[in-house]
């Protein structure tokens, strides 16, 4: 059985995070946006990066959304 690993950030290293996937001056502009609803990403909503057709998305923090990240994730 393959195992997956959960990786997790620190709030406190969130913008080296986002910094690394090129995504710190679209999140710092307000203009990051969930990969399923288009909510706007912020730091109060921040859910998590997943990768999806060889891009980096992102997802917020509806239970709806990250089922649907869960589910992606299971199936891939």
């Amino acid at each position: 059985m393959k195992k997956k690993g959960i990786k997790a950030v620190h709030e406190q290293d969130l913008d080296a995070f986002l910094k690394s996937l090129d995504l710190l001056d679209v999140f710092l502009n307000r203009e990051l946006r969930c990969h399923f609803c288009g909510a706007n990403i912020d730091r109060a909503n921040f859910r998590c990066v997943f990768p999806l057709d060889n891009k980096v998305r992102v997802c917020c923090d509806s239970l709806n959304c990250f089922q649907k990240v869960e589910s992606l994730m299971l199936n891939a």
